[in-house]
């Protein structure tokens, strides 16, 4: 008789067992959804080029780290859907994109960044690019390919 009663018990224990499980497989997946919109600052510097996947550290972040860059003006001239885009290079190697959309929503994408002397090495999607740079006072200018693009410094 004590055995019939400890079936509801086991079978409740299956449950959360199961139920952790499936929710911590969940948690760990994830899960990207396509964006949109891709900023022609991205076709700019990405174009078709493959790369490869490379762990980044604080310090390889360079004179970059921590700083704010706001795009004046990109040579040749590009038809760009955003408005007002800014780059915040982040000391961990985080380079966070936002630009604001006709319709006045901000749209941000997130790259992985490295500086090696004056060269910067941008990462997204198992791609690479791969630039010139050079700071002069609160501009900095990035040279991609056939693009310039000179930015401003913005203060925090």
């Amino acid at each position: 008789m004590k055995e019939k009663n400890k079936l509801p018990l086991y079978s409740l224990v299956v449950v959360i067992l199961v139920a952790i499980i499936l929710t911590s497989g969940c948690a760990t997946t994830e899960q990207r959804q396509p964006t949109p919109y891709v900023s022609s600052i991205q076709e700019i510097l990405y174009g078709t080029s493959l790369g490869v996947k490379e762990p980044i550290s604080a310090r390889d972040t360079g004179s970059l780290g921590n700083t704010r860059w706001r795009i004046l003006n990109i040579r040749p001239r590009v038809e760009n859907l955003f408005k007002g885009t800014e780059f915040s290079f982040e000391r961990s190697g985080v380079l966070v994109e936002s630009a604001e959309l006709p319709n006045n929503t901000i749209y941000t994408d997130t790259h992985r960044y490295r500086v090696l002397g004056s060269t910067l090495v941008l990462t997204k999607d198992g791609r690479t690019a791969v630039a010139l740079f050079r700071i002069e006072g609160d501009t900095l200018t990035i040279e991609a390919d056939n693009y310039t693009l000179t930015l401003n410094k913005v203060s925090k």
